[in-house]
């Protein structure tokens, strides 16, 4: 399935502080990020609300080869994956 742009830019963020998160040296066994995004309510007022919220398990993230991968499967491969749809 292909992604919108956006979120594929989204979730190559994601993606990149994941692999960050679990390759560090931290004891970590859950890790997960909400990534925020502008937007403009049916007034015009500018904001910022929750884009994507993406969690997942050390042994997911054990699983995945970070230096090949593609993070347009990131849907796929999350323990959580929740896209606010309403952005998009």
């Amino acid at each position: 399935m292909a992604l919108r742009s956006s979120e594929s830019a989204y979730a190559g963020k994601a993606a990149d502080i994941l692999e960050d998160i679990f390759a560090s040296d931290a004891d970590i066994h859950y890790f997960e990020i909400d990534l925020y995004g502008p937007t403009v309510d049916e007034y015009g007022e500018e904001g910022f609300s929750r884009a994507l919220t993406v969690g997942m398990y050390e042994e997911t993230a054990n699983q995945i080869n970070w230096g090949n991968y593609d993070s347009d499967n990131l849907s796929r491969h999350a323990d959580t994956y929740n896209l606010n749809f309403a952005l998009f």
